[in-house]
């Protein structure tokens, strides 16, 4: 199987020095990507005070092209399979140049969360309807 090392194109310029550090971290302790590949994987997830998610996800693309999503389809389910939030998001600004890896934060509404009592550190993300 062919794989490929991606590295950081850059991070977000209101992102703190520190964190990129923990980032790269992050980053190097995942296996290596399939060349021609484009995968997300869940930094952190978040429970805000406005009952909204926050989702800090990291897209890798092990293509030789750039990689943009429009869609993202973003289920949420608790400890027991029952789901606690999902949608389809209309996204515009998530393009990744090939062999690289960007970090996005992104935010489910109060109106995307189905399930309102659970605990987010039993949770898990998927990306797909």
């Amino acid at each position: 199987v062919n794989t490929v090392k991606v590295e950081f194109e850059g991070f977000p310029g209101y992102l703190h020095h520190e964190l990129e550090g923990t980032f790269t971290k992050f980053l190097n302790d995942l296996p290596l990507i399939k060349a021609g590949d484009v995968n997300i994987e869940v930094f952190k997830t978040l429970k805000c005070m406005d009952n909204s998610i926050a989702i800090v996800l990291l897209v890798r693309n092990g293509c030789d092209t750039i990689v943009k999503l429009e869609r993202l389809p973003i289920t949420i389910k608790d400890e027991t399979g029952e789901i606690v939030a999902k949608g389809i998001f209309d996204i515009e600004n998530i393009s990744v140049n090939p062999h690289k890896a960007k970090i996005y934060d992104f935010t489910l509404t109060d109106n995307y969360i189905i399930k309102k009592d659970y605990d987010i550190s039993n949770c898990s993300v998927y990306f797909k309807a």
